[in-house]
């Protein structure tokens, strides 16, 4: 099966994105004080690793410097 590049690319600059976008909320949290919202974002950050790097792997993509390999950070 052919797989566009440009495609996948994007694909994996939208999962990029939607790890920033949870790194931003852990921030709000962490300024409100929220312990809950904080640990609820470190687990959704963690999917958002694992499910990057998975991508990663499958397309044969160098990993972005901001995920860290599986068990770091």
């Amino acid at each position: 099966m052919v797989v566009n590049s440009l495609a996948v690319k994007r694909r994996l600059d939208k999962l990029l994105v939607t790890m920033s976008l949870h790194r931003l909320d852990q921030t709000k949290y962490r300024n409100r004080g929220d312990a809950a919202g904080v640990e609820r974002c470190e687990r959704t950050l963690e999917f958002d690793r694992r499910r990057i790097r998975e991508y990663c792997a499958v397309h044969d993509l160098e990993l972005p410097r901001d995920v860290p390999f599986e068990g770091a950070a």
